[in-house]
């Protein structure tokens, strides 16, 4: 396994309620080095964006990821500065307008704002307007 891939599966397992213990014992290694791992992968999303809401997508590890991203870049420009409110005030309907997010990508804006707090309750939003 690559590197990156093993770093970013040990991130994931993690994030998933994995004790570094059981996380080394499916890579073979000690539980100090799955967690070198796990800090790996944090320090790399970290180094990607400064923007909380960026960060989250990011961390969602999404196959839509790059195209969200996109599709926010050619509707807004840079992405760093895109604050989460502006994406709440336009609205669920609004944003599956933009060039690259459609429905399924939508839905994980949606659950990236309402992991980072930006929304109480992703599908709630998506219903509303």
């Amino acid at each position: 396994m690559k590197p990156i891939l093993r770093h970013k599966t040990a991130w994931n397992l993690r994030q998933s309620g994995k004790t570094y213990r059981e996380i080394g014992e499916e890579f073979g290694v000690s539980s100090t080095r799955s967690q070198q791992l796990v800090a790996s992968h944090q320090k790399r999303i970290d180094a990607i964006s400064k923007n909380i809401f960026v960060r989250e997508l990011q961390k969602m590890s999404s196959s839509y990821t790059t195209r969200i991203l996109n599709g926010l870049r050619n509707r807004f420009g840079d992405v760093e500065t895109i604050e989460p409110s502006l994406i709440v005030s336009m609205g669920y309907k609004e944003l599956c307008k933009t060039r690259n997010i459609g429905l399924k990508s939508a839905s994980h804006v949606a659950l990236a704002l309402e992991n980072i707090g930006s929304i109480k309750d992703a599908k709630k939003w998506k219903t509303k307007r």
